[in-house]
């Protein structure tokens, strides 16, 4: 997955998130303030953290 991943200028690294206490679930809820349908919930078990390798990946990023 990581060769694909790299073209894109992002790695998966190899170990799972987890919390202070060792959980790796994570549940967030949208708001009516953003672009998604409020009310919808991501929920997420054992996700692997993304290494962003990319490094012209937003113009507006290297404007200041």
């Amino acid at each position: 997955m990581n060769k694909l991943a790299r073209r894109f200028g992002i790695e998966f690294e190899e170990h799972k998130h987890l919390d202070a206490r060792g959980n790796g679930k994570l549940t967030l809820q949208t708001t009516s303030a953003n672009w998604f349908s409020p009310g919808l919930k991501f929920y997420g078990v054992d996700r692997a953290p993304l290494k962003i390798t990319a490094t012209n990946s937003w113009p507006s990023a290297r404007q200041s």
